[in-house]
């Protein structure tokens, strides 16, 4: 066998934290408002992630619906993404208006 070459060149960085994943929460503005917006901390490489959203330390509840909130992602981007409550058994093509105060947690997966 003859001698090993050289080593090459570095690769790309990969992305940034555990797989690339953003997460935090989200407060509901005053005036109860049919849709809520999350911008990243910074943006992910592309809009191709799935994004699950749970009512976070809230005891007012989260929209004005009788058996709870289907979420619905509305858009996304690489920098965020805009969602909405939908009542899973009145109307689940309607969006229902937020709770001022309800705290929203997300995590947003980017798919692999």
């Amino acid at each position: 066998a003859g001698l090993a070459g050289a080593d090459g060149v570095d690769g790309a960085a990969g992305p940034s934290g555990l797989l690339g994943v953003r997460s935090g929460t989200v407060t509901i503005d005053a005036g109860g408002p049919l849709f809520a917006t999350v911008t990243f901390s910074g943006p992910l490489p592309d809009a191709n992630y799935s994004v699950s959203l749970i009512t976070n330390g809230t005891s007012t509840g989260t929209a004005v619906v009788t058996f709870g909130c289907m979420w619905h992602i509305n858009s996304q981007t690489s920098a965020g993404f805009v969602f909405s409550c939908r009542d899973a058994t009145a109307a689940p093509t309607t969006p229902y208006a937020l709770l001022a105060g309800a705290i929203i947690a997300y995590i947003a997966v980017p798919h692999m």
